[in-house]
């Protein structure tokens, strides 16, 4: 699978598209009037205890607090002096957040927090080795897991740390592994002594701005590129020696200036027909189908259509091909828009349940390539098809005057 990305200044930011096959599949726009906390690590002072629903709201700056589910966070880093172990008014711990306000919503903080790099990520509160789900070589995870409890001895490191393996590390030698986690356990200690000289909002730890953590975060090889036009960004994404030269060969994706074309670059990569894929209610399948984008407070209603598409006589297979085809996109749509929460879909009616099952798997199949889980349940009694998206932060936004 060949993959572009794109990047470029647009009007009060900058824009990120990821192209798969040429075809676009990831978009986001990262305003700079717009400030992201997400990731953002805190001293955070836990202003509330509401124990009906087992929360607490904790300050991370000054007059804004986030929500911290208490049942889901353990072994909290407390800066304070405590006789229990458990969260109480007016703590400090160290927090960080892990899904952004949305509308009327606190930010949803963790007292698991997490520094990731390349290849590995860890997190604080474990003691566990993971994988990611995409590397299933069962004989690499054990071999592995034995020289990383090896070298987590030998150096003496703390094991109340969760460590993840991510799909990167999985072409590349143990000893660059190793090299990034002592980094980051290194920087894991830090942060924590530097915690307890600090007092209440302190920020101890800024996310990467939020093209560069979807950069990071992205799964490459050696066949894939990215371009931007713009010398800033270019200087950013070099310095961080996730690319390859231009002449050299290797796993490491490409990393190009565009600067001699005739077309802007947004032009180039057809930018404007992505936004409209991102804002348009009504956006056309190829076989004269069509669907309806609806979004409330609740959730995501889609609604497949058979519009222009002939019917022919055969009209269980016609909506069949209608509905894979719509699931296709739809799959497309929910991560070209970053759309969460709950989704319900109302694909067109068909009369067995063969082809019911048969769109259910291929639902399942699309949203599986996405990086964010997804759950497809099932068909409600309505035959609704009904769908769950992690939520980590708002939709794309799309503003008038892009460029």
């Amino acid at each position: 699978m060949n993959k572009k990305t794109v990047i470029t200044r647009v009007n009060n930011g900058v824009a990120y598209c990821l192209f798969s096959n040429d075809t676009a599949v990831k978009c986001d726009v990262f305003y700079d009037d717009e400030k992201s906390v997400l990731g953002n690590i805190y001293v955070g002072y836990v202003n509330d205890i509401v124990k009906n629903i087992n929360c607490a709201f904790v300050e991370y700056e000054q007059g804004k607090k986030a929500y911290l589910h208490l049942s889901q966070n353990v072994k909290p880093v407390f800066l304070n002096k405590k006789n229990t172990d458990k969260i109480c008014c007016g703590d400090r711990i160290i927090i960080q957040i892990s899904k952004e306000g949305v509308k009327t919503k606190n930010p949803v903080c963790t007292t698991k927090f997490e520094l990731s790099g390349r290849y590995v990520a860890i997190s604080h509160g474990g003691g566990n080795i993971g994988f990611s789900k995409k590397i299933r070589d069962n004989g690499y995870k054990k071999s592995l897991t034995a020289l990383l409890m090896r070298h987590m001895t030998d150096n003496s490191y703390t094991f109340e740390i969760d460590i993840t393996i991510r799909t990167n590390a999985y072409t590349v030698p143990v000893d660059e592994i190793f090299s990034e986690l002592d980094y980051l356990i290194d920087k894991y200690n830090t942060l924590i002594r530097n915690a307890f000289t600090r007092t209440k909002n302190f920020l101890l730890y800024e996310a990467d701005t939020g093209f560069m953590s979807l950069v990071r975060d992205m799964d490459y090889d050696g066949n894939d590129l990215i371009v931007t036009d713009d010398k800033i960004i270019y200087n950013m994404l070099y310095d961080t020696g996730l690319f390859k030269d231009n002449n050299s060969d290797g796993d490491k994706p490409l990393l190009k200036l565009y600067s001699d074309g005739l077309l802007p670059l947004y032009k180039l990569y057809s930018l404007e027909r992505v936004f409209d894929d991102i804002t348009s209610r009504k956006i056309w399948l190829k076989s004269g189908g069509y669907l309806i984008i609806d979004y409330t407070e609740a959730m995501t209603v889609i609604d497949v259509n058979s519009g222009k598409c002939d019917k022919g006589r055969d009209k269980e297979k016609t909506f069949l091909a209608i509905n894979l085809e719509a699931a296709k996109e739809i799959a497309r749509l929910l991560s070209l828009r970053n759309i969460s929460g709950i989704i319900i879909i109302d694909f067109i009616d068909m009369e067995t349940a063969e082809s019911r099952e048969r769109l259910k798997n291929a639902m399942i199949e699309y949203t599986c390539m996405d990086k964010i889980h997804t759950n497809v349940v099932d068909f409600t009694k309505l035959m609704l098809m009904e769908i769950t998206r992690r939520k980590t932060r708002d939709r794309v936004k799309i503003r008038s005057n892009m460029f």
